[in-house]
């Protein structure tokens, strides 16, 4: 029995150890997000087998233990202000659960690793078990770093290709390379600082010298400037630190730091070599001065936002809404709703609002007192350590002695980890490291100052009721937190399923995957409700295309969709998406239900509201007054399109069509011109202005239009009907009439047509 006790007594460390080197190297594959969203659902089972044992061990002990710090009410207080926000988020969904495709600051992603800090600070309580904390950290980034140096190379790329993982860029740790890369230099930076002090074994030189070498390394490969500049930063910053304390300092590991410094400043300004860059996947991000125009915008919209934001993860909203024209502008990114700015700081202004950010400083401040004042007590904190160390534990002496160096290098990890939500967007990986890292630089200040850290026992009874009702309050924890564990596991099953039917290319099977999905689900997805509607209007689309169509089967296939789309809208009014697809179903089913056509109108006045610089959403109400005969309005619709994004071409093939219907040729030849201007080898605009050249006996025009057209593109059909044509009929020339239906027929032999004119010349 008391070998149970004492394995009881150290479970929750063990767990808490396992865990710090097991998190960097966890990713799950077959899901959109293969990073984020497994990391979430690894902390949320984590901290709950943390908390069972620890539950465990007091019904075993009959005491509790509470190590209480100067963070619990900055950490209460910032997560009150946290969950306000929630509460009056313009989409508590995405606040309280945030995105499966992409991370965004949500409760159920920050509350684990609050919760995880908190057990840390309770666990780690000597001097030993610190440093081991270090040991397993470096274990797992270590571990995540030969897989980034060897994942596209021997075994495990073989591994990797025989079980068809979805393997996101190389790496466990982030789907964006810049934060992957901000989290390795900020461990190799905590790896090389704790080489600094003397008094070190050769064991821990190796390993840390090893995670050193290969966090380097992977920086090199990568060779971002943001990279090698927070790493001259953090560097610079140990750099000092070994300065004010040279005489404890290895001189040689010191000089090492200067040479990485003066190193890590050059690649900063020219980059890493050419030749040691890898190839890594591509990543989209938004500019620092979008990001700060939409952040403005967002915070002087509203009182409300302005003290407790829009919400946590919500930016995409605030994106949509406050958008400027000038995105419209770059092909590349116009049609792309970015979830997240380009830093952190952004994302938490427009989110959380200023008492949020309040909330934050306060913690950044508290810290920072926290670690000045075990700076400031040095000689005092060193020679009292070392006394109640060498009364209690002699052997110990040595471990204390040098902790003092080590606490201040993962406290600077820390501030680098801080300043650089000013540089990067934190995904799960970032947010967990700036948790770990808050944590163990409170409980190592903690074993070296008196008031930092305090010790609460309380003392329980021994009486048969208050065993009862412990053993019953256990129970009841225990059921919950299992709860909340398979559920946690149901989410990732069900985007299992989901990532399947958005991969695979038969409509049926897609939607069975959705709707399999959707049963694992104990809180409805408005995105898995958008899906399902789509796949629903997929599945109309082919039926209609069948030659035995049957309109009641449509008709009822459309229905399931509309019924899906006003589920999600429902669910997540405030996000565009919903509404814009909901405002397509409502057009596609215009043919079987006349009073569609004002539904679609009013679902798209309601996505023009949440995203008024959107030139699609113009165009398409284009559509929907030409449906109600409308032209005047339709035109001013277009041209709305038009001035949102200047070189939207299906707003100018709409004007064309527009202008011919009204028969104004000129108007229509000119909004072709426009296209051409924009893109001199558009097809489609050179076909039509040889058609209307046709139309108006300008056959020399025509001619040379529709030649121009068969030189871009030889197999477009409609040109060389149409030369055949002009050949035949206004210019009497058989023989090159006939020389471009051959070439018609090539591309369709089985036309009955083609061949009586081939065989008509």
């Amino acid at each position: 029995m008391q070998a149970y006790k004492r394995l009881l007594l150290h479970l929750p460390r063990w767990i808490v150890y396992i865990g710090t080197m097991l998190f960097p190297i966890w990713f799950l594959p077959f899901t959109r997000d293969a990073i984020n969203g497994p990391k979430v659902l690894f902390v949320v089972i984590w901290v709950s087998s943390i908390f069972i044992t620890w539950m465990l061990q007091i019904a075993i002990t009959k005491m509790v233990h509470i190590r209480r710090t100067v963070l619990d009410i900055p950490i209460a207080v910032l997560f009150l202000f946290v969950t306000i926000s929630s509460i009056w988020s313009i989409s508590p969904y995405t606040s309280m659960f945030g995105r499966m495709n992409e991370f965004v600051f949500h409760i159920a992603g920050i509350l684990p690793l609050c919760l995880l800090a908190w057990f840390i600070i309770q666990e780690i309580k000597t001097a030993s078990q610190w440093k081991r904390m270090l040991m397993f950290l470096g274990g797992g980034v270590g571990l995540s770093m030969l897989v980034f140096l060897l994942g596209d190379v021997g075994a495990l790329k073989t591994v990797v290709e025989i079980f068809s993982f979805d393997y996101v860029s190389l790496n466990t740790l982030s789907r964006l390379n810049s934060v992957f890369g901000i989290f390795t230099v900020i461990v190799g930076m905590l790896s090389i600082g704790t080489l600094l002090h003397k008094s070190k074994s050769m064991v821990h030189y190796i390993f840390f010298g090893i995670i050193g070498l290969l966090t380097t390394i992977v920086a090199f490969f990568i060779g971002f400037s943001v990279v090698w500049g927070m790493f001259a930063f953090g560097l610079g910053l140990l750099l000092y630190l070994g300065w004010l304390l040279l005489g404890r300092v290895h001189t040689p590991i010191l000089t090492l730091v200067f040479i990485l410094v003066v190193g890590s400043l050059l690649f900063a300004v020219f980059g890493s070599p050419q030749f040691a860059k890898q190839s890594l996947p591509a990543e989209v991000t938004m500019g620092a001065g979008s990001s700060w125009l939409i952040t403005k915008s967002a915070i002087v919209d509203d009182a409300k936002h302005v003290f407790i934001g829009n919400g946590p993860g919500t930016f995409v909203h605030s994106f949509s809404l406050f958008r400027p024209d000038m995105f419209n502008t770059n092909q590349l990114v116009w049609s792309t709703h970015f979830a997240q700015p380009f830093n952190t700081f952004f994302a938490l202004v427009v989110e959380l609002g200023l008492v949020g950010i309040f909330g934050f400083v306060i913690l950044f401040l508290v810290m920072i007192g926290s670690i000045l004042s075990a700076w400031k007590d040095e000689p005092l904190v060193r020679w009292r350590q070392m006394g109640e160390s060498l009364l209690a534990h002699p052997s110990v002496v040595p471990e204390v002695h040098t902790l003092y160096i080590d606490v201040f290098v993962v406290g600077i990890a820390w501030f680098v980890a801080t300043v650089s939500m000013a540089v990067i967007f934190f995904d799960m990986s970032m947010w967990w490291l700036w948790w770990w890292l808050l944590a163990m630089t409170i409980a190592g200040v903690g074993m070296m100052t008196r008031n930092t850290v305090q010790v609460k026992t309380i003392q329980l009874s021994d009486s048969p009721q208050h065993s009862l009702l412990i053993s019953f309050g256990m129970v009841v924890l225990a059921v919950l937190l299992v709860i909340v564990d398979v559920n946690a596991v149901r989410f990732y099953k069900a985007d299992m399923l989901f990532t399947q039917a958005i991969r695979s290319s038969d409509v049926s099977s897609s939607i069975e995957y959705i709707e399999e999905a959707l049963s694992y689900r104990t809180i409805e997805s408005p995105q898995y409700h958008i899906a399902l509607s789509r796949g629903y209007l997929g599945k109309a689309r082919l039926e209609a295309e069948k030659e035995d169509m049957n309109e009641q089967v449509v008709a009822s296939i459309l229905a399931k969709a509309v019924e899906h789309a006003k589920i999600a809208t429902e669910l997540e009014g405030a996000d565009v998406e919903m509404w814009d697809t909901l405002s397509l179903l409502y057009m596609n089913a215009r043919t079987f239900a006349p009073d569609a056509n004002k539904w679609a109108k009013d679902a798209l006045a309601r996505a023009q509201v949440l995203e008024p610089s959107n030139p699609v959403f113009f165009l398409r109400m284009g559509s929907i007054y030409e449906f109600e005969g409308d032209a005047d309005k339709a035109i001013e619709s277009y041209l709305e399109a038009l001035k949102h994004k200047p070189d939207y071409i299906p707003a100018f093939m709409n004007l064309a069509v527009r202008y011919e219907v009204e028969e104004s040729i000129d108007q229509a030849l000119e909004m072709y011109r426009q296209i051409l201007n924009i893109d001199e080898k558009n097809t489609d605009a050179l076909y039509h202005v040889g058609r209307l050249f046709f139309n108006q006996d300008e056959f020399d025009k025509a001619e040379q239009a529709w030649k121009s057209v068969i030189q871009i593109n030889p197999n477009y059909a409609n040109a060389l009907y149409s030369l055949g044509l002009l050949y035949e009929e206004k210019l009497g020339n058989k023989a090159e009439a006939k020389t471009y239906y051959l070439l018609l027929q090539k591309l369709h032999p089985d036309n009955e047509d083609i061949a009586q004119k081939v065989n008509a010349l």
